[in-house]
C-alpha cells in the first residue's frame, strides 16, 4: 500500500512529531510505502522513522520552493507546483493518514474528505488527540453532515488503523 501523510512543519509539538515516528516506523515494518510533503516536522519524523526501518519514501515538495529544502530522508523526490502537489498527495495513495499541522495540512485534509465523500473513497483517518478533538467539535457544531461522518475515521491511536495493526 501507499499511505499518503499529511501533518505539519514548522513547529510541529512534540507529541505530534513522536507519533509521526510511530507512524512512519509501522508503516515500513507492514510494508507499506510513506507518501508525504517531503519537508521537516512531522514530515521528516515519519520519513525519518519509515527509512530507519527499512522502508521506502516518497517525499512530494512544491516545484520551486525557495523557502524549504527536502528533508534527507526521501527515497524518491517529486517537485510539482503546489495545486499538483496536493493532487498527487491526495489521489495516488491507497490511505491517507493526517496528523496536526497547520493551514497547508487542514487544506489537504479537506480536499481529502471532499473527494472521499463524491467519489465514494475509502476513509480519510485523522490521527492523535488534537485531530479527534478537531473533528468532535466540527461535529459537535454540526460543520460535518451525519452521512460526511462516515468518510473519516478519528482515532487516537496507530492500532486503530486495520491496516497498520
Amino acid at each position: 500500500m501507499i499511505i499518503s501523510v499529511f501533518g505539519g512543519s514548522f513547529g510541529a509539538e512534540k507529541e505530534d512529531v513522536e507519533l509521526a515516528y510511530e507512524l512512519g516506523k509501522r508503516i515500513a515494518l507492514k510494508g507499506h510505502v510513506l507518501k508525504n510533503g517531503g519537508y521537516n516536522g512531522t514530515m521528516e519524523a515519519a520519513a525519518k522513522a519509515c527509512r530507519e526501518h527499512g522502508g521506502e519514501v516518497i517525499g512530494v515538495c512544491v516545484e520551486g520552493d525557495p523557502w524549504v529544502k527536502p528533508n534527507k530522508y526521501s527515497t524518491k523526490i517529486l517537485h510539482l507546483p503546489f495545486e499538483e502537489r496536493v493532487r498527487e498527495l491526495v489521489y495516488n495513495n491507497d490511505a491517507i493518514i493526517v496528523l496536526p499541522g497547520q493551514v497547508g495540512t487542514l487544506y489537504e485534509l479537506l480536499r481529502a474528505w471532499i473527494m472521499a465523500i463524491i467519489e465514494k473513497r475509502p476513509p480519510v483517518y485523522f490521527l492523535g488527540d488534537r485531530c479527534v478533538r478537531l473533528y468532535e467539535t466540527l461535529a459537535k457544531d454540526r460543520w460535518v453532515r451525519e452521512d460526511q461522518g462516515k468518510y473519516i475515521k478519528a482515532v487516537r491511536s496507530l492500532d486503530e488503523i486495520d491496516f497498520l495493526r
